[in-house]
């Protein structure tokens, strides 16, 4: 359910999901902007729990569940589950994910890479499981490092 609102002269966009599984091969590629005054959201409808299921995805590096490239986003109260590498991929900047739970994918819950700041990553009480088929733990932080 998508649902856009107008709120002094300004457009608020969030994107609130409805419980149940929603099962796909496909990565989710986030590459719209939002704004600072106006981030864009995707959220858990209240009291309900969306489970975004990409167990049928293949093990490789590529396969992300939710790839975030863009900025000003806000990704809250969903379950995440079996992606082929990272079950969300964070280049982007100044977004929040919070309230989710990433598991049994086949690396990192969470990886921001070195082109992505100003994240905020709020999974906390269990919500980010390592891999069962990989070294990798829960969050993973990627830094590019130059030798001079």
């Amino acid at each position: 359910m998508v649902t856009t609102k107008a709120r002094t002269g300004s457009l608020h966009v969030a994107a609130n999901l409805c419980g149940g599984t929603y099962a796909t091969n496909a990565t989710i590629t986030i590459g719209r902007n939002g704004t600072a005054a106006n981030p864009i959201r995707l959220r858990a409808y209240p009291g309900e729990l969306p489970i975004l299921d990409f167990s049928s995805q293949t093990f490789t590096s590529i396969n992300y569940g939710i790839r975030l490239t863009a900025r000003w986003w806000h990704i809250s109260g969903l379950e995440i589950v079996g992606a082929g590498d990272n079950g969300i991929s964070i280049t982007g900047h100044s977004n929040v994910v919070e309230r989710c739970v990433i598991h049994d994918c086949r690396d990192s819950g969470v990886q921001i890479s070195p082109s992505g700041s100003y994240n905020l990553v709020t999974c906390g009480g269990g919500g980010l499981h390592h891999s069962p088929i990989s070294d990798a733990t829960g969050t993973r932080l990627v830094f590019a490092v130059e030798v001079a």
